[in-house]
Protein backbone atom coordinates (compact mmCIF):
# COMPACT_ATOMS: atom_id res chain seq x y z
CA UNK A 1 0.00 0.00 0.00
CA UNK A 2 1.39 3.41 -0.97
CA UNK A 3 1.16 6.25 1.54
CA UNK A 4 0.22 8.98 -0.95
CA UNK A 5 -0.68 11.30 1.92
CA UNK A 6 2.79 10.96 3.47
CA UNK A 7 5.66 13.39 2.88
CA UNK A 8 8.50 12.34 0.59
CA UNK A 9 11.88 11.25 1.89
CA UNK A 10 14.09 14.24 2.78
CA UNK A 11 17.10 12.83 0.92
CA UNK A 12 17.43 14.68 -2.40
CA UNK A 13 16.44 12.64 -5.47
CA UNK A 14 14.54 10.04 -3.41
CA UNK A 15 10.90 9.73 -4.44
CA UNK A 16 9.81 7.27 -1.74
CA UNK A 17 7.28 8.26 0.91
CA UNK A 18 8.08 8.14 4.60
CA UNK A 19 6.15 6.20 7.22
CA UNK A 20 5.13 7.36 10.66
CA UNK A 21 6.04 6.55 14.21
CA UNK A 22 3.15 4.85 15.94
CA UNK A 23 1.85 6.70 18.99
CA UNK A 24 0.78 4.88 22.13
CA UNK A 25 -1.22 6.15 25.05
CA UNK A 26 -0.14 5.68 28.68
CA UNK A 27 -1.72 2.24 28.90
CA UNK A 28 0.33 0.96 25.95
CA UNK A 29 -2.62 0.94 23.55
CA UNK A 30 -2.03 2.35 20.09
CA UNK A 31 -3.55 5.80 19.84
CA UNK A 32 -4.73 7.31 16.56
CA UNK A 33 -2.08 9.79 15.54
CA UNK A 34 1.26 10.08 13.88
CA UNK A 35 4.64 11.66 13.82
CA UNK A 36 6.18 11.44 10.36
CA UNK A 37 9.67 10.12 9.92
CA UNK A 38 12.08 12.25 7.90
CA UNK A 39 13.59 9.53 5.70
CA UNK A 40 12.04 6.53 3.94
CA UNK A 41 12.48 3.03 5.35
CA UNK A 42 15.25 2.15 2.89
CA UNK A 43 17.35 5.17 3.85
CA UNK A 44 16.69 4.57 7.54
CA UNK A 45 18.05 1.03 7.18
CA UNK A 46 20.29 -0.33 4.42
CA UNK A 47 20.69 3.06 2.72
CA UNK A 48 21.73 5.03 5.83
CA UNK A 49 25.19 5.54 4.34
CA UNK A 50 23.61 7.77 1.68
CA UNK A 51 22.16 10.03 4.39
CA UNK A 52 25.49 10.17 6.24
CA UNK A 53 27.40 11.00 3.04
CA UNK A 54 24.86 13.69 2.10
CA UNK A 55 25.15 15.32 5.54
CA UNK A 56 28.97 15.25 5.55
CA UNK A 57 29.13 16.66 2.00
CA UNK A 58 26.76 19.48 2.97
CA UNK A 59 28.41 20.29 6.29
CA UNK A 60 26.88 22.96 8.51
CA UNK A 61 25.33 25.50 6.16
CA UNK A 62 25.64 28.29 8.73
CA UNK A 63 29.38 28.86 8.17
CA UNK A 64 28.45 32.05 6.29
CA UNK A 65 26.53 33.39 9.35
CA UNK A 66 23.20 33.63 7.47
CA UNK A 67 21.38 32.88 10.75
CA UNK A 68 23.01 35.85 12.50
CA UNK A 69 25.89 33.96 14.07
CA UNK A 70 28.75 32.03 12.52
CA UNK A 71 29.20 28.30 13.05
CA UNK A 72 32.59 27.38 14.43
CA UNK A 73 31.96 23.66 14.98
CA UNK A 74 34.50 21.15 13.72
CA UNK A 75 32.46 18.40 12.04
CA UNK A 76 34.03 14.95 11.94
CA UNK A 77 31.01 12.61 12.03
CA UNK A 78 27.55 12.66 10.39
CA UNK A 79 25.97 12.26 13.83
CA UNK A 80 27.01 15.84 14.60
CA UNK A 81 24.70 17.12 11.85
CA UNK A 82 20.92 17.56 11.80
CA UNK A 83 18.49 18.42 9.04
CA UNK A 84 16.67 21.72 9.65
CA UNK A 85 13.27 22.54 8.14
CA UNK A 86 13.69 26.23 7.32
CA UNK A 87 9.98 27.10 7.59
CA UNK A 88 9.54 24.99 10.74
CA UNK A 89 7.11 22.59 9.03
CA UNK A 90 8.42 19.08 9.74
CA UNK A 91 6.20 17.68 6.98
CA UNK A 92 7.62 19.89 4.25
CA UNK A 93 10.54 17.82 2.93
CA UNK A 94 10.94 19.97 -0.18
CA UNK A 95 14.71 20.28 -0.84
CA UNK A 96 14.42 24.09 -0.84
CA UNK A 97 13.08 23.88 2.73
CA UNK A 98 15.92 21.73 4.08
CA UNK A 99 19.38 22.64 5.24
CA UNK A 100 22.01 20.70 7.14
CA UNK A 101 23.14 22.30 10.40
CA UNK A 102 25.37 21.13 13.21
CA UNK A 103 23.49 20.28 16.41
CA UNK A 104 24.47 23.54 18.13
CA UNK A 105 23.30 25.73 15.23
CA UNK A 106 20.12 23.67 14.80
CA UNK A 107 19.15 24.08 18.45
CA UNK A 108 19.82 27.81 18.39
CA UNK A 109 17.96 28.39 15.09
CA UNK A 110 14.98 26.35 16.34
CA UNK A 111 14.84 28.36 19.56
CA UNK A 112 15.43 31.75 17.90
CA UNK A 113 12.67 31.13 15.33
CA UNK A 114 10.23 29.63 17.85
CA UNK A 115 9.85 26.42 15.86
CA UNK A 116 9.89 24.40 19.08
CA UNK A 117 6.72 26.21 20.20
CA UNK A 118 4.71 25.31 17.09
CA UNK A 119 6.14 21.88 16.40
CA UNK A 120 2.80 20.27 15.55
CA UNK A 121 0.69 23.37 14.89
CA UNK A 122 1.18 23.06 11.13
CA UNK A 123 0.53 19.31 11.04
CA UNK A 124 -2.04 17.95 8.65
CA UNK A 125 -4.50 15.94 10.69
CA UNK A 126 -5.48 12.72 8.98
CA UNK A 127 -8.52 10.52 9.53
CA UNK A 128 -7.89 7.63 11.95
CA UNK A 129 -8.86 4.99 9.37
CA UNK A 130 -5.59 5.63 7.53
CA UNK A 131 -3.58 4.20 10.40
CA UNK A 132 -2.87 0.58 11.08
CA UNK A 133 -4.67 -0.79 14.08
CA UNK A 134 -3.17 -3.74 15.91
CA UNK A 135 -5.23 -5.77 18.31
Amino acid sequence: MTNLWAPKCALPDCIERVSYHKKYDRTGQQAPGYKWKMFCEYHRGKGKTAIDNWKINQGCSNTDAHHGFKCTSHITKPGQLDVNHIDGDRHNNNPANLEVLCRVCHQRVTTDNGHHLTRYANATHLPPELFEVTE
